[in-house]
């Protein structure tokens, strides 16, 4: 552990090399999901929960492997995990931790997708096929006092290439279709209840970071060489807030990772590095890239944090206490190296800019 004036970073070795899988909030802890590997190939589904303070502890999944954590209504952590079978490859979703009173669950169908969060009485997953022309699914778990009662799963009318946010008790999706955009909002049935179309004006909405019928939504773009956030009314009309000039384009984002207060934190890659960057009510609040940083440098004040390796990738991104996150990242391995690390990075967001 180091403290760091950019927050603490613990670094995690293995004797051998690991895989990361995922991360999510647990409580005020951070839970990871890892692969961890023997000297005979074989290897372990690990969990680590890192606490704020730097301190990590382990402990390895003996049901199965694939993890894909999630949330129930009540933030409890769950997964979903495969069991070893020689001849079935069936998912079975389980509370982490105290499991001892759960009956071990009916085995179904894998659901390939991402977790975008918990209504009130269930938590969803979402997967998309990359095309306005195939349907986007949905699988969503119900709950009744914590337990994990039923999955559903639902397709979604067309266009597909959604992005996806939940409001409430409902889901807000919103597609490009031409030059416009297509704004819907359904229930956990996946009955349509609203729809408008916004004109798009050429600019392409790369995250949602809020999305409604009853107020303004705002979306994060890139536009003219500037990091931008695209402001929409309830009458559908758009303005264009800049951020930040930022010529590189990005070529991935990840949902935004609420953590509080309006506050959402946003990861990205692009061909020159990767790096995360927090919005709070339409202002940019830091911005850490990792081009020519020799680590990562926080675009709004040039302050840089010094790491060890000179190519890492962000594994994972997760909130922990109101305000604050924790980063997970990797050395990227060489043709000839394993992965042996993990760094994990506890921060909390600036209050001011």
């Amino acid at each position: 552990m180091t403290a760091t004036s950019h927050g603490t970073l613990t670094t995690l070795t293995v004797d051998t090399s690991l895989s990361a899988k995922d991360s999510i909030a647990s409580g005020e802890t951070s839970l990871l999901t890892n692969y961890v590997y023997r000297e005979d190939g074989s290897y372990q589904l690990v969990y680590t929960v890192v606490s704020r303070d730097g301190q990590a502890d382990h402990f390895a999944e003996d049901d199965g492997i694939l993890p894909a954590l999630f949330l129930s209504p009540r933030r409890q952590a769950w997964v979903s995990i495969v069991p070893y079978h020689p001849d079935k490859e069936l998912e079975i979703s389980l509370p982490v931790f105290q499991r001892e009173q759960v009956d071990l669950p009916k085995g179904t169908r894998p659901f390939v997708g991402d977790f975008i969060g918990s209504t009130e009485t269930a938590s969803i997953f979402h997967a998309a096929d990359w095309s306005d022309t195939k349907p986007d699914k949905l699988l969503v778990m119900h709950f009744e006092d914590d337990l994990l009662q039923k999955k559903s799963n639902l397709k979604l009318s067309l266009p597909g290439n959604n992005k996806v946010a939940i409001t409430g008790s409902t889901i807000q999706l919103l597609a490009h279709v031409d030059d416009d955009r297509l704004h819907r909002e359904i229930d956990a049935q996946g009955n349509e209840l609203r729809r408008r179309s916004i004109a798009a004006n050429g600019i392409y909405g790369l995250q949602i970071l809020t999305l409604s019928f009853d107020g303004d939504s705002c979306l994060l773009a890139q536009h003219a060489g500037q990091l931008v956030i695209v402001k929409i009314d309830m009458a559908g009309n758009s303005e264009i807030i800049n951020l930040i000039a930022f010529e590189d384009e990005f070529f991935n984002t990840w949902r935004p990772e609420p953590i509080g207060g309006d506050t959402l934190v946003t990861r990205f890659n692009c061909e020159f590095g990767n790096g995360w960057l927090t919005t709070r009510k339409n202002q940019l609040i830091e911005l850490y890239y990792s081009k020519d940083a020799g680590g990562y440098r926080n675009l709004l004040n040039g302050e840089v944090l010094e790491l060890p390796h000179d190519k890492l990738v962000i594994s994972s991104l997760n909130r922990t206490a109101p305000g604050a996150y924790a980063v997970v990242l990797y050395p990227m391995a060489g043709d000839d190296d394993d992965v042996r690390q993990l760094l994990i990075l506890n921060r909390t967001a600036p209050v001011t800019i």
